[in-house]
């Protein structure tokens, strides 16, 4: 990785197999490279949260271990120099699972799905419904890095076209949220919730 340019987006199949291509901002005309990635994979099968740890040396690693998991994580507590996809099915479960996941790896998913969308891999609602779900954590800190991330998506996409719409989502989207904390400070506070606060309240 310090000796080459670039880094891996690695693509996982309904059959568990691992592909690496070099990473591409959209539009962005890139040369082809190959990386030694470890891969620590945390994954939910039958109830129970695993990881097991490869590494992806070539092109193609066959993993049928995680194919019939419930949905798993390429990047085990955040660790990972590398974009990832996984099949549509196990995402959503994934999604719908956050909880289970650390801080740290929810923030690695939402950084991930970022650079899915620059890259033009997957779409803004694709990544407004990953937002939806993160603002849902109990994290102040998770929570705002999903605001920052939710701020950026309003300066970069939203136009007099979709304002409603988008200004609707962010109501619904953080409001719970802003119930919960209110306006004013409270005692014990911590330094997150204190900068959070007036940050939602100019988002909102």
């Amino acid at each position: 990785f310090l000796n080459q340019a670039g880094y891996a987006i690695v693509d996982f199949d309904e059959t568990g197999l691992a592909t690496q291509k070099r990473y591409r901002p959209f539009g962005a005309s890139v040369s082809e490279s190959r990386w030694k990635i470890p891969l620590s994979i945390k994954f939910k099968l039958n109830g129970k949260i695993q990881v097991s740890n490869h590494l992806l040396e070539s092109d193609k690693l066959q993993l049928r271990r995680i194919k019939d998991a419930d949905w798993y994580l390429p990047v085990a507590n955040g660790n990972g120099y590398f974009r990832w996809s996984v099949p549509e099915k196990q995402y959503r479960a994934l999604i719908e699972d956050l909880e289970s996941l650390s801080d740290r790896e929810k923030m690695a998913v939402l950084s991930n799905s970022k650079g899915l969308l620059d890259a033009g891999e997957i779409s803004i609602g694709d990544h407004l419904r990953l937002l939806q779900q993160m603002a849902k954590a109990n994290s102040p800190d998770v929570f705002y890095f999903t605001v920052g991330e939710l701020k950026q998506i309003g300066q970069a996409y939203i136009g007099p076209e979709n304002k409603t719409g988008y200004n609707a989502y962010i109501t619904s989207t953080l409001t719970p949220w802003f119930n919960q904390i209110g306006i004013r400070s409270r005692s014990g506070d911590s330094e997150t919730l204190l900068r959070l606060r007036p940050w939602l309240l100019r988002t909102l």
